[in-house]
């Protein structure tokens, strides 16, 4: 694993802002009960503990049946703990109010009123946009929108054994998706941000998993469900850019006028369904949700790192190259954000204040998690290829 990170430099960098990521959100919120040491203590035994992950599953990779029973108790326990969690939190004492935004936005949509006037339990207003609305539309109904997270983990989980043949590395992958603050923080506060680019991520994966040219077979259906997650949040683009843009182009005409034809009824029809409901012009030029997702995100930072995205979409062929991709150019305006607050706010405010969301730098970690393996997986195939021949020699 080492020599791995060492010739894959830009794994390296994401594997450093995964540890890094994490490590913030544990100085944040470890800040609050523990005193400088303890949180010292706690920030050591979680470094060490992620790398101890690799040393021990890697040493006991040969032990399949144990991994399997391994893996499998793990998945069911979290989403035991999970399902805990959404239903023992009283959702009126969080003090982040991402639930409450899909919730009451939902309600307020389907009562026939603007969804985006609708105010959270804190007082602010929805960002979702459309696509997230629908969604979240099954779990309001179960009512409790906080189980869109098991839904996405669970799903992550069936990806992973859809995907990973070895069970050393199916343990890896939960292990990092468990083993992370930031989604134990997103799974406290039920906020969807992350489930949101797990469930892209997911079709991302099915996509690729079914046949690398789907669109070709399934126009209709693939642009039904790539505008639906194009309309979660802004930067989904990104990863559905480097998904589908390539076979777009290699598609025939007719194939084209297929997709395009029904992502653009989509699109439509999910705008109309909340814009519609609108009092006034006046009312959707203060009250949208583009508006208030670049609040956090700065609207001109999203766009050109959407473009150059865009361009590079076109060069990345294998599976694995898409999914890294999409995490660079996911971390790129984030973090960019992050730094400029920095600068113009210190590292105290930013870290510790509300001068920025924490949280939106989680964002590409779903999408590094599964692009560490899946470019693991590819250089150790490769690899055995090579020496298959000298073996025969």
């Amino acid at each position: 694993m080492i020599n791995f990170l060492q010739k894959n430099y830009l794994i390296l960098i994401g594997w450093v802002y995964y540890l890094v990521v994490n490590s913030l959100f544990i100085i944040k919120y470890g800040n609050r009960l523990l005193n400088s040491y303890e949180l010292l203590i706690a920030l050591f035994i979680y470094l060490v503990g992620v790398h101890l992950i690799f040393i021990s599953v890697h040493r006991f990779r040969n032990h399949d049946k144990l991994l399997k029973y391994v893996t499998l108790s793990i998945i069911s326990l979290f989403l035991l703990y999970s399902l805990y969690i959404n239903i023992s939190l009283d959702s009126n004492t969080i003090k982040v109010d991402r639930w409450s935004a899909l919730n009451n936005s939902i309600g307020a949509l389907l009562k026939g009123d603007y969804p985006y006037t609708a105010a959270t339990h804190l007082n602010g207003r929805s960002s979702n946009l459309p696509g997230l609305l629908l969604i979240g539309l099954p779990f309001y109904f179960l009512g409790n929108v906080g189980f869109l997270q098991i839904v996405s983990f669970l799903l992550i989980s069936v990806c992973t054994f859809q995907i990973f043949h070895k069970n050393w590395i199916q343990l890896i992958v939960i292990l990092l998706f468990i083993s992370t603050p930031a989604n134990h923080w997103e799974l406290i506060v039920k906020s969807d941000l992350v489930s949101n680019f797990a469930l892209i991520l997911v079709f991302l994966l099915w996509y690729q998993q079914k046949n690398s040219h789907q669109i070709n077979q399934k126009p209709i259906l693939i642009g039904i469900l790539s505008t639906i997650l194009f309309l979660t949040r802004f930067a989904s683009i990104i990863p559905l850019g480097f998904l589908l843009l390539r076979d777009f182009f290699q598609s025939k005409k007719n194939v084209q006028f297929k997709f395009m034809a029904t992502a653009l009824f989509v699109f439509t029809l999910l705008w109309i369904l909340v814009l519609y409901q609108a009092p006034s012009i006046e009312v959707i030029r203060n009250y949208n949700p583009i508006f208030l997702q670049s609040s956090q995100l700065p609207l001109h930072l999203s766009i050109i790192c959407i473009l150059v995205s865009l361009g590079f979409s076109l060069k990345a062929n294998l599976p694995f190259q898409k999914i890294l991709y999409s995490a660079f150019f996911l971390t790129l305006p984030v973090v960019l954000s992050f730094a400029g607050t920095i600068i113009n706010s210190g590292l105290s405010n930013t870290l510790f204040g509300s001068y920025n969301d924490l949280s939106y730098l989680s964002i590409p970690l779903p999408f590094m998690i599964f692009g560490f393996a899946m470019a693991f997986v590819e250089r150790s195939t490769a690899e055995e290829k090579k020496a298959k021949p000298s073996q025969i020699q």
